[in-house]
Formats: structure tokens, C-alpha cells, sequence
């Protein structure tokens, strides 16, 4: 039987080797396999560390819990066609495993020419994007612009004032994902940083919609 001074000195080792990794999932590893060790240490003690021995075994099922979550979390992740080219036109800055948690928040469309995309002097309950097909911008019954492939659709609050008098209808049939604006939010308060890659994907389009639209209200006061 190994001595009680050789299952502490392999556990110190084990734990002197964990400091020196970066991957949070081999830390977790290795602190495991040196709590292990330590538990013989305890259990030949001429009193056995009962306490120590359960608190060791506390440390182990919460890290086991969490090598778990990491192992599971690092799964490949197998995007659908669709799902692919949406994140490689309009979310390239989310990891594929973001882009489908999005996704998964929301819900495809197919819209038939003529459909229109924003309702007409109303705050739009709906964010999407547009996959597949083109669409005219329309103000005050008028084309301004276009939009297409990987670009959005839809009212952003700080800029709801600007935006109520836009319509856009679908020219071909298009295949969009569509998002509720209050789910969208609720799922974006919970994920600041896809919120934030959602932010600068959006940010330039918006802009020169927004340029576009004032230029031509301008125009016409």
C-alpha cells in the first residue's frame, strides 16, 4: 500500500500542473484527478479526515458538473443550409454555435411578392433579415432603396421616429427569419455580446437608411 506522503505529494503535483494550463476544461480535469488523490491521503490519517474527505468530494461533483457543461458546450455545431449563408451574409462576427442560438429564437418565413415587410404608419412588432429575395424601401409612397440578401428589416427603437413612415415590399419572393421585437430584446438582455455583434452588423445599413430617408424628407419640407 502507497503511503499517505506519496497520494499528497501526487496530488500537489497534480495541482502545481493546473496552474500552468489555460483551458479552463484541462484546469477543471486535473483539479479533479488532484482532489482524488487527496482523498486517500485523508482516509489514512490515524484519525480519518471525514470533513476533508466530504468537502473533497463536494469539489469533485461541482467540477465534474461543469467539465460537463463544457464538454457538451463544445460539441460541434452543425448549421442547415440556410442557417449557414444567413450568419455568412448578415451575423459573420457570431460563432456558428451563437448564430444558432439566435436562430433558434426566431422563425422563418417565405413572403410572396407584393407582401410588405413593415406595416404602414405603425410601430413594427417584427426584426428580420432577409435570406433570399429583394425588396423596395418605400416612403410616403415613394422608393427610396433597396434592400436584398443578409440585409435588415425593421424599427430600432432609438430610431423609431425616424423610421414609422417606411414601408418595405417584397419585389421577389423572398425567405426571411423573422424575430419578435420583444423576444428579440428578452433573448439580447440575457446575451449583451450577440446583442453587441448584432449592433455592428446592423449599424452601417441603418445609418444609410436613415441618410436616405431625412435627405428625402428634407427634400420635400
Amino acid at each position: 500500500m502507497l503511503k499517505p506522503i506519496v497520494w499528497i505529494t501526487a496530488a500537489n503535483c497534480i495541482y502545481l500542473a493546473s496552474y500552468s494550463v489555460r483551458d479552463i476544461l484541462w484546469l477543471r480535469i486535473l483539479t479533479v484527478l488532484g482532489a482524488a488523490l487527496l482523498i486517500p491521503y485523508y482516509a489514512m490519517q490515524m484519525v480519518p479526515l471525514r470533513v476533508a474527505i466530504e468537502w473533497a468530494g463536494i469539489f469533485i461533483a461541482i467540477n465534474l458538473y461543469w467539465i460537463t457543461r463544457l464538454i457538451l458546450e463544445r460539441r460541434p455545431v452543425h448549421l442547415n443550409p440556410d442557417e449557414a449563408r444567413l450568419r455568412e451574409l448578415s451575423f459573420p462576427s457570431l460563432t456558428p454555435r451563437e448564430a444558432l442560438a439566435l436562430f433558434a429564437t426566431g422563425d422563418w418565413d417565405d413572403v410572396e411578392p407584393g407582401a410588405s415587410l413593415v406595416v404602414h404608419d405603425r410601430t413594427g412588432n417584427y426584426f428580420s433579415v432577409i435570406l433570399r429575395g429583394d425588396a423596395d424601401v418605400i416612403y410616403r409612397g415613394e422608393k427610396i432603396s433597396e434592400v436584398g440578401e443578409g440585409q435588415f428589416v425593421g424599427e430600432i427603437d432609438l430610431h423609431a421616429d425616424l423610421t414609422r413612415d417606411i414601408d418595405v415590399l417584397v419585389r421577389t419572393a423572398a425567405r426571411v427569419m423573422c424575430w419578435s421585437r420583444e423576444g428579440l430584446h428578452h433573448y439580447l438582455a440575457t446575451r449583451p455580446d450577440i446583442g453587441l455583434a448584432l449592433e455592428r452588423s446592423l449599424d452601417l445599413q441603418l445609418r444609410q437608411l436613415l441618410h436616405t430617408t431625412l435627405s428625402t424628407r428634407n427634400t420635400r419640407s
